[in-house]
């Protein structure tokens, strides 16, 4: 199974290979839906997970990708790439930049995101309430990684909007290759795969790939949904403070569907989803979203 290490020319690779195991002629092809997924807070000092994707076809990430490597061309950014996190704390390559340049950059690339995503997810989980309600057998089904639980979450979402938008053909799942929990996304994805649910959310065998975000710029545009999630769900969610312009501004231009586990929604989620795993005598698949 292909699960990509390397930059374009791999992940091109994988997504040729599998229109070509489907049967997909070039214009099937360019229409086929890739989703970009992306983490933050998932580093130990952070106290709530973020899992962001966005969603479109190929014919618009290659569109997209044009257009964002010329912005990173004219900042000077091109061999480091985008990632949000030190963009705001103006780490290198970001420090000395004038705010001139910090504001035309970032709204460049959220322009280019708004007019070529089709959609976004994004899930936190507060870390210690899912430490503290999912334990043992649930555990082992819901992921021991915060981060697997928000793909979860994810994955429901696509599944939704695949079904609103009556999208049929199978999608390729990308993920950061640094991200946390990878053994267990490819057990999530494996064990999705086997199963007849899989079509629901366009996931074949060997449909999802992890590769470096520093030369797969797509992942870089789900880093920013990532970070601007994650800044919400710490500052905005419970404060009714205002979000910040580049989250409002991505919000109000892309279909994004959103979802925040705290102490007072998480809880009844897993009586209810433990409650399902039992009537099936938890054999179930590994993802409570996933069981019917």
């Amino acid at each position: 199974m292909y699960h990509g290490y390397g930059g374009k020319d791999q992940m091109c690779c994988a997504v040729k290979a599998l229109a070509s195991s489907l049967c997909l002629g070039e214009a099937d092809f360019m229409a086929m839906m890739t989703v970009y997924f992306d983490d933050s807070g998932t580093h130990d000092q952070s106290d709530i997970a973020v899992a962001a994707c966005l969603v479109s076809d190929v014919r618009h990430w290659e569109l997209y990708e044009s257009e964002w490597n010329s912005v990173l061309d004219e900042a000077g950014i091109r061999e480091s790439g985008f990632h949000m996190a030190k963009f705001v704390a103006r780490r290198p390559p970001f420090d000395g930049w004038t705010e001139d340049k910090r504001d035309k950059v970032i709204k460049a690339l959220i322009g280019i995101i708004e007019r070529h995503v089709f959609a976004g997810m994004a899930t936190a989980v507060v870390k210690k309430v899912y430490d503290t309600y999912v334990t043992g057998r649930l555990r082992s089904r819901l992921g021991n990684y915060h981060y697997t639980f928000a793909v979860q979450s994810c994955l429901a979402f696509v599944e939704e909007w695949r079904r609103f938008s009556v999208v049929l053909e199978p999608m390729q799942y990308v993920f950061d290759l640094r991200g946390s929990g990878k053994h267990e996304i490819i057990d999530l994805f494996d064990d999705i795969a086997k199963r007849e649910m899989a079509v629901a959310f366009g996931i074949e065998p060997n449909g999802y790939a992890f590769n470096n975000k520093r030369l797969v710029v797509q992942l870089q545009a789900a880093d920013i949904l990532a970070w601007e999630a994650y800044k919400y769900a710490r500052e905005n969610q419970s404060t009714g403070l205002p979000a910040r312009k580049s989250f409002q501004f991505m919000v109000d231009n892309i279909e994004i569907m959103t979802r925040f586990f705290d102490a007072s929604g998480l809880p009844g989620f897993v009586d209810d989803v433990t409650s399902r795993y039992e009537a099936h005598g938890w054999d179930g698949p590994f993802g409570g979203f996933m069981l019917g």
